[in-house]
């Protein structure tokens, strides 16, 4: 699996080691630390993309993604938040790729079916999974956090409508055995 990577250098992020670690520009892109500290050392800009401005007495950098503008917080670039849910979501991905087979052959997973809540491998048959279903590809690189936020928003509005089909079914199976049981009572 490709690994998140920052925006400016296309090196992949890592919580193991500081200067990868992916932290948070206000226009919620991704920059690496060691990326936003060179860009802070430097003095003159070497490109267009990404560099300070001097403006009503604050730094700002320009984000590499989206060309915003991003006022440095006071204490430096370290003073920006560390993107946690994008660590906590590589952590995730990286476990389930290592420790989830595909339940009907027991092979590495390459996708997730939103709509079914199943991992699926190259031998799995796709044609189970059209549309509507979603489906996630575990190997391509993640690109942006709010896609994965929808990802999950999805997940959970099938794990509510499977519960609301679960209440339905034990609802009806109560039914069921309490009119056996007064048939029984009426023999």
């Amino acid at each position: 699996m490709e690994t998140p990577e920052c925006t400016r250098c296309k090196q992949p992020f890592s919580a193991e080691t500081e200067q990868k670690t992916p932290k948070l520009l206000p226009c919620s892109h991704g920059v690496c630390l060691e990326c936003l500290e060179k860009e802070e050392k430097e003095k003159e800009p070497t490109t267009i993309r990404n560099k300070f401005k001097k403006g009503a007495g604050s730094q700002k950098v320009e984000c590499p993604e989206c060309h915003r503008e991003n006022s440095i917080p006071k204490g430096g670039v370290q003073q920006f938040p560390t993107n946690n849910a994008l660590l906590d979501f590589m952590k995730h991905v990286n476990a389930f790729n290592q420790t989830v087979p595909c339940r009907t052959h027991s092979l590495p997973c390459v996708a997730f079916c939103v709509h079914c809540c199943v991992a699926l491998c190259t031998q799995c048959p796709l044609t189970e999974h059209e549309p509507p279903h979603r489906l996630v590809n575990l190997h391509e690189k993640v690109g942006n956090i709010a896609e994965l936020q929808d990802v999950g928003k999805e997940v959970e509005k099938e794990k509510e409508e499977l519960q609301k089909v679960d209440d339905e079914l034990q609802k009806r199976k109560r039914e069921v055995l309490e009119h056996a049981q007064e048939s029984k009572k009426d023999d």
